[in-house]
């Protein structure tokens, strides 16, 4: 990452807010994780509930349990062998936007047709409609949490970019997809959801 981009990140993450607690300045002295590597995980980090209302980022090799009630780093630590050569540690994640409608009409529309397909996916009659249908499994996994991938926060987020990308977004365009067109996720974590 060019120098003045890593000076501009640095800054505009330090600025955010994150209140520690003993415990969490202990560990993160102990560990040798400096605050502005919680304040990117917070940021920019994999979002995931921990227990008791907490919430556990996952970022550039740094895992950290935060309480959003209090505003409290609650612990962190150092994920095995994070690679300094891939990852977040090369180049900052992607960070794909909400779709913005042209006009509420368009909003609708798309919600009425969602809702409409929706309910062909259980009819008989509907079935008879798809033209394809597409079961993806995609591993959840602990492992998927890894910074290594260039251009994504963790595994996981490399993964869902590159089937938004590549497989939905490329494919509509080129004609190749349709709204007939069915695609299963069946995310595999300790049991399939």
């Amino acid at each position: 990452m060019p120098a003045n981009r890593t000076h501009q990140y640095a800054r505009e993450t330090a600025a955010s807010t994150l209140l520690s607690g003993v415990h969490d300045r202990e560990r993160r002295e102990e560990r040798d994780i400096d605050k502005v590597d919680l304040q990117r995980a917070r940021r920019y980090g994999m979002k995931e509930d921990g227990k008791k209302g907490r919430e556990k980022y996952t970022y550039g090799g740094v895992v950290f349990i935060y309480d959003p009630r209090r505003n409290v780093a609650i612990t962190s630590w150092k994920i095995g062998e994070a690679s300094k050569r891939s990852g977040t540690n090369v180049t900052t994640p992607i960070m794909l936007e909400k779709h913005k409608f042209e006009s509420k009409e368009q909003k609708k529309e798309m919600k009425y047709q969602h809702k409409r397909l929706t309910l062909l996916l259980n009819e008989e009659e509907g079935k008879s409609q798809w033209t394809s249908h597409s079961v993806l499994i995609i591993d959840m996994s602990g492992s998927m949490r890894a910074d290594d991938v260039n251009g994504a926060r963790c595994r996981s987020d490399g993964v869902w970019m590159s089937l938004a990308r590549d497989y939905v977004k490329d494919l509509l365009t080129k004609g190749l997809r349709g709204p007939n067109d069915l695609i299963s996720i069946v995310a595999m974590k300790e049991e399939a959801e």
